[in-house]
């Protein structure tokens, strides 16, 4: 039996900025209708954190069980103070003056209980896995309103948001190789979804008068809406002697919608019931020198979330509100990819090309406000809403590189680029939107050994602006640079850093077009931050490696990443395969950028360059893209068809002055473990075997060190670069 305990948490306070904010709306004949300008002072607080606690308990030689319990938080409030606005509307001026705060705060806790079953037989194996999922979300919007004189309240208005987000998983997964080169998996699952949101608007006279709730239905109703997906899936998996793999398979889905509004005389939502085939096929041949060229296809289904569908009309602006659109349809698409690996010297390059086709794309839709009152928004206010447009096509390439410039200097650096072309289709010629170019973004990490144990370290992400429907999303950049030090037999660890040092704020232009309306809008993040850490090691920590992968749930059909909205569709080509009922089977490409919604950019000190805080969405997968599973029982079996080596087992040298110990479970072309020092023990992280070849990094301290080795029989060469120096290495399997 084993236990595990870990977290993860941040806070962020009083970070400020700005934005401005010009909108021009016309009638449908073209004519000038209202021109707005805002401006005002921002003020966002944050806490963000995730703390797991799990249990892995081994019953009989056959018979596994584990089971964890998740909690994440995720706190936010932004205000906009002294938010100012110029109104002309028929030649007349207006001006206008209030305070905004928005409240955004959820908690979800996600519990699972997963069982599996071993055979007699190399990788047959049977499991059910379970998860129980709640988010709790609550989001506040106030207004505190000043008369024409700009100094004395007129009314306040708040409106009130509680809603959860409940989901029960149940999923069965089958495998059962067949010979010596092929396997068969197969599986089902069935999910149950329950939202609700809860909303009201208040309205009070004054400074000090009582909040009265508005009755209209639009302002003030509960929304419930019920998914059941259910869902079943086959694969077959082929590896020759010669190095070429194939994976195929095939998942279908059929979901069941029903959904009512509380108070409102429509009652029930009739959503019609859908079922869909979703294929998949996956070719590749390794070439020599451990080069590998894939070629995919798979579709993908994206459900809308909450976010999407929520009807509370949000005006966080009173020129903007935000209403989701409950008949949204999911959407799907289609990926093609060809991608090529390879190898040179100590150093990785990974390129990719791919073309995605989505149809029923989920789009933000922006028109202008026919009642403003109805919303409790000013003249001139656009409207969000959500719909699925006709079409949306990317042709994008991805190039990710490891490089090993010198003994001193590393870098590692990647871009993702693509053309996107959106067209909804309309034939109204005031809704009619098109749009299209070319989007990218390119990152990259660099590390210098000055020697003496100092190292300098520095970051740089780019995002370009996004293309949107009805317009473009600016684009922003963030980069940093740290000095550190490292002393007492590198145990301990203080450092220095900047980020943004060369200018005070990020700042944000979004442009917005259509024949009814314009908006310029400029937000500015006050983003420059110095920092100081310090680390030492004490005692020894020894954690044994898990002696085969682990599988739980992994829900991730929601487009938007589910409450919160952290997760955001990769603009990369993806690759996959087949994934039970509810997964979209596939993986973004190899150096992927993401940021989680909340966070400020900023990146953790002495990391890798990524922005990565724990999600709401449960991590690990039942992948069944992943190749047979390689046990010590089948160890010749993988040579003959080219699978990883038995990389299973301990493995003893020495690497640079220290004697080492390294601990290795291969599970196809994942690899878990850890490594023994005199210093203690770490766990290896990225791990990945292909074939006699793998690769995997592991963290002395905040320092990330990546090792290449090679397998022959019972050797392992490894090579790294290891305090500025070449270290090259020979493992001799423990017997």
């Amino acid at each position: 039996m084993g236990f595990s305990l870990g977290g993860f948490g941040r806070a962020m306070y009083n970070t400020t900025g700005s934005f401005e904010n010009t909108q021009i709306t016309k009638d449908r004949s073209g004519n000038l209708a209202t021109t707005n300008i805002q401006e005002a002072d921002t003020e966002n607080r944050g806490m963000f954190g995730r703390y797991t606690f799990g249990i892995d308990y081994d019953i009989s030689k056959n018979n596994f069980i584990s089971s964890s319990i998740q909690y994440g938080v995720r706190n936010g409030n932004n205000q906009q103070n002294n938010l100012t606005g110029i109104r002309i509307q028929n030649d007349q001026t207006f001006r206008s003056l209030r305070d905004v705060e928005v409240t955004d705060n959820s908690g979800t806790v996600d519990i699972n209980l997963n069982y599996t079953h071993t055979f007699a037989k190399p990788q047959q194996e049977f499991s059910v896995l379970t998860q129980y999922s709640r988010n709790n979300r609550t989001n506040n919007i106030f207004n505190d309103i000043f008369n024409s004189d700009l100094t004395t309240l007129d009314r306040r208005l708040k409106n009130i948001n509680e809603s959860f987000n409940q989901e029960s998983t149940i999923q069965i997964d089958y495998q059962n190789p067949i010979g010596k080169n092929q396997l068969v998996e197969l599986g089902g699952k069935q999910i149950l979804r329950q939202v609700t949101s809860d909303y009201e608007t208040f309205n009070a006279a004054g400074a000090n008068g009582s909040y009265v709730k508005d009755p209209n239905a639009v302002l003030s109703n509960i929304f419930n809406y019920n998914q059941n997906v259910t869902g079943g899936y086959a694969s077959y998996t082929l590896t020759t002697p010669s190095q070429f793999s194939l994976k195929t398979g095939a998942r279908y889905e059929y979901t069941t919608i029903t959904a009512d509004f509380k108070n409102s005389q429509a009652g029930e939502v009739a959503i019609p019931s859908y079922g869909v085939l979703v294929p998949s096929i996956n070719l590749s041949q390794r070439l020599k020198a451990g080069n590998t060229v894939k070629v995919s296809y798979n579709r993908r289904i994206q459900r809308p979330s909450l976010q999407f569908l929520n009807p509370n009309p949000q005006a966080t602006n009173p020129l903007s509100v935000t209403i989701g659109n409950q008949y949204l349809d999911p959407e799907f698409t289609n990926n093609f990819e060809l991608a090529y690996n390879t190898y040179i010297n100590k150093s990785s390059l990974n390129f990719s090309t791919y073309y995605r086709n989505t149809n029923n794309a989920i789009q933000s839709i922006r028109d202008t406000v026919a009642d403003p009152l109805s919303y409790n928004v000013q003249p001139g206010a656009i409207r969000t809403t959500f719909q699925n447009i006709g079409q949306e096509d990317a042709y994008g390439i991805s190039i990710f590189g490891n490089l090993t410039i010198s003994d001193k200097l590393s870098f590692n650096a990647g871009t993702d680029s693509y053309y996107s072309v959106l067209d909804n289709n309309v034939s109204d010629p005031n809704y009619r939107a098109s749009n299209k170019g070319w989007v990218f973004n390119i990152r990259g990490m660099g590390n210098y050994n000055l020697g003496s144990g100092w190292g300098l370290q520095g970051f740089g992400f780019y995002r370009a602006r996004q293309v949107q429907l009805q317009g473009t999303q600016g684009g922003f950049g963030i980069y940093s640079l740290n000095f550190r030090k490292s002393f007492n037999d590198k145990k301990g660890t203080f450092g220095i850093g900047a980020e943004n040092f060369l200018s005070s704020s990020i700042k944000m232009k979004n442009e917005l077009d259509s024949p009814l309306l314009s908006q310029r809008s400029t937000n500015v993040m006050n983003n420059l931050s110095f920092r100081a850490t310090f680390s030492y090691r004490l005692g020894k920590i020894t954690a044994e490696p898990t002696r085969r992968r682990k599988k739980s749930v992994n829900n991730d059909d929601m487009k938007g990443g589910g409450e919160g909205g952290a997760a955001q569709e990769a603009p990369t080509g993806q690759q996959g395969g087949t994934a039970p009922a509810g997964g979209q089977g596939a993986a973004p490409a190899q150096g992927q950028m993401q940021k989680p919604a909340g966070a400020s950019g900023q990146m953790p000190a002495g990391g890798a360059g990524q922005f990565q805080l724990p999600a709401n969405a449960p991590g690990g997968s039942p992948d069944i893209n992943q190749a047979p599973v390689t046990t010590p029982d089948s160890t010749n079996q993988a040579n003959v068809l080219g699978m990883p080596a038995n990389a299973t087992g301990t493995w003893n040298g020495r690497l640079s002055q220290f004697d080492v110990t390294l601990k290795l479970i291969a599970a196809g072309e994942n690899l878990t473990g850890t490594v023994v020092t005199p210093r203690g023990e770490m766990p290896i992280s990225d791990g990945k075997i292909t074939g006699n070849e793998l690769h995997f990094t592991v963290s002395f301290g905040p320092n990330p060190v990546p090792f290449r080795g090679t397998l022959a029989g019972d050797s392992l060469k490894l090579t790294s670069t290891f305090q500025g120096q070449p270290v090259e290495s020979v493992l001799n399997r423990a017997k």
